[in-house]
Formats: structure tokens, C-alpha cells, sequence
């Protein structure tokens, strides 16, 4: 019986660091063009560039709880145990925002996320307050002295202008296309699953600057969560599998 000759070349393999055996197959790799595609595309694929911040977040003062907006400086005679009746002139739901001023004196109900009116510099939790109603008008009654800023979030103090947003190539999912919805950008891709930029969406932009800016960054990036979070229960569904 003829032998077949042993071919000894296939075991003379070397093993190299993972670093070297991926700079050798980068030398293959090319990046492919860009396409522009909307945000709802976007689940999957990589920034071809770094993204930063076009505007601070938040953009407003927000309040960081429930209960009522008002001027710090009302409160001083408190520290002394006084108690002290404010004029309540507005409500703020989240999402909402009121054209009233505060002024000495006013104070203005407000909620969780919401943008502090003019004039207010401070918020005191709705537990250390209290209701009456004197000739058909609100007020509300605490007795704690406040610190100017207390319980809010000021412009800026989770993401500055020009902070870096996303690193070039970042893999997009769901957290990451809030992200880009909520600073109003839109998406340039190659491929299904290639590399993309997102420049900044002016007419986003602009809508933001002359409408309820309130509203808009509170509302926008959970529409996203719900879609994206949407998208991948349908694909959950549809997973492909192997019959044997």
C-alpha cells in the first residue's frame, strides 16, 4: 500500500500576540463611504468619527424634585425658626414652561425634571411645605432656610459644549441613539453594518431654539428608548434557528 507523503509544512505554525495578528489583518481592512440614513437606521452600525456635544446639558436649569420654585433669599428669616407664607402664581408640569417671573415673596409648584422659571434660585422638596387658601389664592408655608441652587441641576452640569459625546467607532445601540436624538443630530452610514458620522441636524436645531426647549430634551430621548427598546423585542421574535 502506497503512502501518502506526510506534508510536515501545516505543523510548522508559530503563535503570535493577539496585538500582531490584528495589526497583520488590519493591513486588509478598508473602510467603506459614508451614507447619510436617518436616526431609526442607525441600531448596529459605528461612528466613523468622534461626536461631541453641539450645546450643554441640560440647556435650562431643572429642578431636581417635586416642590415649589423660589427665591433662596425669602427663606433667611427661617434659620431663626420663623415660618414663612409664599404666593404660589404658577404650576410647572415636566415639560412645560411657565412664563411667570419669581419675585420676592411668589413661589411656583413644580415637578421633577421640569425647567425652573426666572427669577427662582432654588427648590424646596414638597415634603418641608405646606397648603392654605386665603380669599380663593394659594400659599405655601415652610420653615427651613434654603441655599441658593439647593435641589437644582444647573445648565450644563451632566455634558458640556464640546464635550466627546461618542468615540469613533462605537458599536450604536439603543442608549446611544437617545443620546443623538436628544442633541439633534442625524447619521451618515456605509453599508448595513458599516461606519457613519452624525453632524449636527439644524432644522432640529432650530425647531429646539424656538419652541418649548423644556419639553423637547425631556421627552425626546425616552420616544427613542421606547422605539429602539421596541425594535429588539421584534427581533427577539425573529431569531433565526437550525432544525435537526
Amino acid at each position: 500500500m502506497k503512502q501518502t507523503p506526510l506534508n510536515t509544512e501545516k505543523f510548522q505554525r508559530k503563535a503570535v500576540k493577539v496585538e500582531e495578528a490584528q495589526s497583520r489583518i488590519a493591513s486588509y481592512v478598508q473602510q467603506g463611504e459614508r451614507e447619510d440614513v436617518g436616526l431609526e437606521q442607525a441600531h448596529g452600525r459605528y461612528l466613523a468619527m468622534d461626536l461631541t456635544a453641539p450645546h450643554p446639558y441640560p440647556r435650562f436649569r431643572r429642578s431636581g424634585m417635586d416642590g415649589y420654585a423660589i427665591l433662596a433669599s425669602d427663606t433667611e428669616v427661617c434659620s431663626t425658626g420663623q415660618e414663612i407664607w409664599l404666593h404660589v402664581i404658577d404650576e410647572i408640569p415636566c415639560g412645560t414652561v411657565s412664563d411667570k417671573r419669581v419675585e420676592t415673596g411668589m413661589a411656583v409648584r413644580i415637578m421633577t425634571g421640569a425647567q425652573l422659571p426666572e427669577g427662582a434660585d432654588t427648590v424646596v422638596m414638597l415634603e418641608a411645605t405646606q397648603l392654605r387658601e386665603e380669599n380663593g389664592q394659594t400659599y405655601v408655608g415652610l420653615k427651613k432656610r434654603m441655599e441658593v441652587g439647593k435641589n437644582v441641576t444647573q445648565i450644563g452640569h451632566e455634558i458640556k459644549e464640546g464635550q466627546l459625546l461618542l468615540s469613533k467607532g462605537t458599536c450604536v445601540g439603543a442608549g446611544h441613539v437617545s443620546v443623538l436624538a436628544t442633541f439633534g443630530v442625524r447619521g451618515q452610514f456605509t453599508g448595513s453594518h458599516g461606519w457613519l458620522s452624525f453632524p449636527l441636524d439644524q432644522n432640529c436645531s432650530q425647531w429646539m431654539s424656538r419652541y418649548n426647549r423644556g419639553k423637547f430634551e425631556t421627552v425626546i430621548h425616552i420616544c427613542w428608548l421606547l422605539k429602539l427598546e421596541r425594535q429588539e423585542e421584534s427581533r427577539s421574535f425573529c431569531k433565526p434557528f437550525m432544525m435537526i
